[in-house]
Parts: C-alpha cells; sequence; structure tokens
C-alpha cells in the first residue's frame, strides 16, 4: 500500500492485476487458492 500511494505521489502509473491474469486462470478468484 505504501508503495502505492508513494507512486501516486511522484506520478507513476501502478496497475492491480487480478490473480485470474496473472495464472491464465478466470476462474480463479485469489492467488494461491
Amino acid at each position: 500500500m505504501a508503495c502505492a500511494i508513494t507512486a501516486q505521489k511522484q506520478q507513476i502509473p501502478v496497475a492491480h492485476v487480478q490473480a485470474g491474469i496473472r495464472s491464465h486462470r478466470s476462474r480463479q478468484a485469489q492467488a494461491g487458492a
């Protein structure tokens, strides 16, 4: 969280990637699930 706030203040774009996109499993709700 602190990294995201710092990046925003420095005007560095931040993206959040859902677990299903990372693992290529669209039905997986969370990483490690």
